[in-house]
């Protein structure tokens, strides 16, 4: 069940990572994350500058100990501020 707002938007949360690309430039590298929102399926997912997701989720981005590797996983009660997609 989704909490729409006034405008009909609802809050998003990162989930997962589910893949990463970079594209260059001839003098700079961006990096780019495939992630999963929250009420979205994985074929839904979407490719984000991994800057401006560390600038607005940096818990999601802390090591843990339970590190698989292959994906992020990340509680909803644990993110900072959600977006609003």
């Amino acid at each position: 069940m989704l909490d729409l707002s006034e405008d009909l938007s609802y809050p998003e949360f990162l989930t997962r990572i589910l893949d990463e690309a970079e594209y260059r430039t001839r003098n700079k590298a961006i990096k780019f994350l495939k992630v999963q929102w929250s009420n979205h399926s994985e074929d839904e997912a979407t490719w984000e500058r991994e800057d401006r997701l560390r600038e607005e989720y940096p818990t999601f981005f802390l090591p843990t100990s339970s590190f698989s590797g292959q994906e992020f996983l990340l509680e909803e009660e644990n993110c900072n501020t959600p977006g609003v997609m």
